[in-house]
């Protein structure tokens, strides 16, 4: 059965789309640092992950993140991202956001992906329920943004 979607939401324009996915990052970024770590954001597309973070002992981080608003339901993960996560499953996180239309803060919830298998060779992308990884998160940390502003600006 198909939950009922929310009907006051509505799935975000373009623009603020990159506003989530910007709040998103910094939230990461943010949290990494509270955290411990050394975070550096990769460059625009990079493959695999956005950011690569190390702890104080030393251990690399490659973490994936996945912005996501109110009326966000489904988590897409590419092929790369996906083999990425296979390819180097103790390094790989995937970070979803909860970022609130007042961006002031936001929610980091780090997923690890047990138990998948490589994609079959046409598949481009696979689709997660958000609710779903959320709830298999092994850390959850709420984050303030400061300078984001309101993603309704």
């Amino acid at each position: 059965m198909v939950p009922p979607l929310d009907a006051e939401a509505s799935h975000p324009d373009t623009e603020t789309r990159q506003k989530i996915e910007e709040a998103a990052v910094k939230a990461v970024l943010e949290a990494e640092r509270r955290l411990g770590n050394s975070p550096v954001l990769m460059p625009p597309n990079w493959p695999g992950y956005d950011i690569e973070s190390r702890t104080p002992e030393g251990e690399l981080r490659l973490i994936e993140v996945k912005g996501k608003g109110k009326a966000s339901r489904v988590v897409t993960l590419s092929r790369t991202q996906l083999l990425t996560s296979l390819n180097k499953p103790e390094s790989w996180w995937l970070a979803l956001v909860e970022v609130g239309e007042e961006s002031g803060s936001a929610t980091v919830y780090y997923v690890r992906l047990r138990n998948i298998s490589e994609p079959d060779f046409g598949v481009t992308s696979v689709n997660y329920d958000l609710q779903t990884l959320s709830e298999q998160a092994e850390l959850r940390m709420k984050v303030g943004l400061p300078d984001a502003g309101s993603l309704l600006d």
